[in-house]
């Protein structure tokens, strides 16, 4: 499990946990507000050792500095698919995360039809896949990922609120999700 997690020396704040009750894949989202730009060491402390880790992002601009998230739902379980809903603001953003105990799953997960898939990690070693998406369609939200079979599957969906009525846009920067 991810203990804490810094950008440039400053720490990110924890602000959704899902796990899958039988296994220990766990997904958690961090967030950083007004990050410095550029080049920047991020650090990440795990309360555990070993392989079984798979760390990636998806960043933004234009979120709510006050309040950047919005209310998170999570799905654990042995399932297909996977299904979280959200509701995403106007001009806002929502973003899902999933962990699967499939290794091939990041290559195989597909996400539902209102979402863009943004990136899959696999670890066949560690015998465990990643992928994460977002989705700019406001109203509520079933965030689906899908697998080719059932498997054990981590999700965890958030969206994020705006900043002004500029769409909030997927940029560089860290989130990051074990």
């Amino acid at each position: 499990v991810v203990s804490s997690i810094t950008h440039n020396s400053i720490p990110l704040t924890e602000f959704v946990i899902g796990h899958i009750a039988t296994s220990t894949r766990v997904v958690t989202g961090w967030y950083l507000i007004a990050p410095t730009t550029g080049s920047q060491t991020v650090t990440a402390t795990l309360s555990e050792t070993g392989s079984h880790k798979v760390l990636a992002c998806i960043p933004v601009t234009g979120a709510n500095q006050s309040a950047p998230i919005g209310t998170c739902a999570s799905y654990s379980g042995f399932d297909d698919p996977a299904t979280a809903t959200v509701t995403v603001p106007a001009n806002g953003a929502g973003i899902a995360i999933g962990t699967s105990t499939d290794p091939t799953g990041a290559a195989t997960t597909t996400v539902d039809a209102n979402s863009t898939r943004r990136w899959g990690l696999a670890d066949t070693d560690s015998l465990i896949g990643g992928i994460g998406s977002t989705t700019v369609t406001a109203g509520s939200n079933a965030q689906t990922m899908s697998n080719a079979a059932a498997d054990y599957f981590s999700m965890i969906a958030c969206p994020i609120n705006v900043a002004t009525s500029a769409p909030v846009r997927r940029r560089s920067g860290i989130t990051i999700f074990q």
